[in-house]
Order: C-alpha cells, then structure tokens, then sequence
C-alpha cells in the first residue's frame, strides 16, 4: 500500500516510515470514514487498536465499491491469496470479528478534486425570411427581430453577429451590446457574409470574396469576381469560387482544398474549427 499511495500522490505521501501501522496514515493526513461514507479509492485496513505494531492479522485492501448499507465490500488486495492481485467480494466485518480485539478503519488520504464541469455554450441562432431578420441570444429566450424586410444572409457566432440589409450593406458587431459596424456598403451588391467571436470577418460581393483575420486587422482578397458563398470560424475559411467549386483551409497558412468541384453547383459552405 506504500507503493500505491506514493505513486498515487505523486510522491508527496509515503505510508509506513513510522513503524506505526495505524498512525501511518493519520501521519499523512488520513481521514476516517464511517462504512456508509466509503468510496472508490478508500483504503480498508485491519488494525489492532491496543497495539499498533501487531501484524497477527493486518491486512490491507482498496475499496473499488460499496452499497449502502451492507458490510460486504468490493475490493482490490494483494497476497490475499499468496502472491496474487484480486478483485472480490468481502464481508470485512465478518472476517475480522473472528479475532477478538481487532478492528476495521476505513481511510481517505488525500482527496482528487474533480475538474469543474466547464459550462455549456450558449446556443445562438439567427436566420433570415421574408418580414426580416430575426436573432435569439439562447435556446430559451424570445425571438428578437432585427432587421426589416430584405436581409438576406445572417451569421452568428458567440456574441458576435453579421448579416447583409439593404439600405446599409454588409454588417457586423462583435457583442450584443457594440454598435453595427458597416463591412460594404449595397453598391457592390455583398451576396454572403460570415463571422467568428474572435473578431475574423468574411464576405462576397460583385468583387469577389474578402476577409480579414482580425478586427484590427487588413482586408485581404480572397478571391476575385463570382466568388458566391463565405464561411470562417476561429482558424477556418470555406467560400464557392466558379473555377474550382467549395473550397476550404484549415488555417491562414495553409492550402486551399477542394471540397466538390464546380460541376455538381455547391450553392453553400460551412466550416468549424
């Protein structure tokens, strides 16, 4: 049990240096704990309270499970039967209680703190139709209108939003509460747009397709004149360009992948990552 609690501990609780098989593990900073309160990981110990150096009938085992109420315990030992690992089923009050004087301890030494479960994303969601633009922040609040009659492309992503309106283009803010920021105006007819919440910003127009990796960042050319269909995401591009069909990459470095060619008329892209 020396070896599993070092190793388990990482090497900062070594058990049995104080030639005292009880208050090795009180030593350590072992807790006591009652039958019903046992857990995968506790350490069951037989021990003679009037004298801890008696080794007549010590014995050691790891607690793998444990139903309230029962004195039968599933555990893990070593040369339980001679040089053999086991996992088994044991009455370990029963078996004890045949030698007058001894004792059950139940221990907890060190406690692993599970991870705090990270919290779930917010669902957003938007789409366009023929009365507007509509949003919602989460899939248990209202619907929001955001934009009249004639928006025609709409992205989300975190807080940040884009969509396309006819009396002002081609739009994004990056949170709920930033103002609309104008991307193209509707003189070079913007046809898609996309967005992601760390600020990376795409769209089509009859100049082809533009995007920049930043909010403070440069536009960059993507493609020229027919590019149809836009989509970022934290490292990812997608667009439909006339001479090659669906495309993407994997990051600003690397090359363009055809996803499906030209020939089979992809008419949208998605991408993720």
């Amino acid at each position: 049990m020396h070896q599993v609690v070092l190793t388990a501990s990482n090497g900062t609780m070594s058990i049995g240096q104080n030639n005292d098989y009880y208050g090795s593990y009180t030593a350590v900073g072992g807790q006591l704990q009652q039958r019903d309160a046992a857990q995968p990981g506790d350490i069951i110990q037989f021990y003679n309270p009037s004298n801890h150096q008696d080794t007549a009938h010590v014995h050691t085992m790891i607690v793998l499970g444990h139903s309230v109420g029962s004195n039968t315990f599933s555990v893990i030992d070593q040369n339980w039967s001679p040089g053999k690992v086991l996992r088994h089923s044991f009455d370990i009050y029963a078996y004890i209680g045949q030698f007058p004087g001894w004792a059950v301890a139940i221990w907890r030494v060190g406690t692993v703190t599970s991870p705090a479960t990270a919290p779930q994303p917010t669902v957003r969601m938007a789409f366009s139709r023929g009365d507007g633009a509509l949003f919602r922040q989460s899939d248990s609040t209202a619907w929001q209108q955001l934009a009249g009659p004639g928006a025609t492309s709409v992205a989300v992503d975190g807080q940040a939003m884009a969509m396309i309106v006819p009396w002002q283009g081609a739009i994004y803010r990056l949170n709920d509460s930033s103002p609309w920021t104008t991307i193209r105006d509707m003189s070079s007819h913007p046809t898609s747009v996309a967005i992601a919440d760390n600020g990376r910003v795409a769209f089509s127009a009859d100049d082809g397709a533009w995007f920049r990796a930043c909010s403070s960042c440069a536009w960059q050319q993507m493609a020229s004149a027919g590019a149809a269909h836009v989509a970022v995401d934290k490292n990812r591009m997608a667009m439909i360009v006339p001479w090659a069909g669906a495309i993407f990459r994997a990051n600003d470095s690397s090359p363009w992948t055809v996803s499906t060619g030209y020939s089979s008329t992809p008419t949208s892209v998605a991408v993720a990552g």
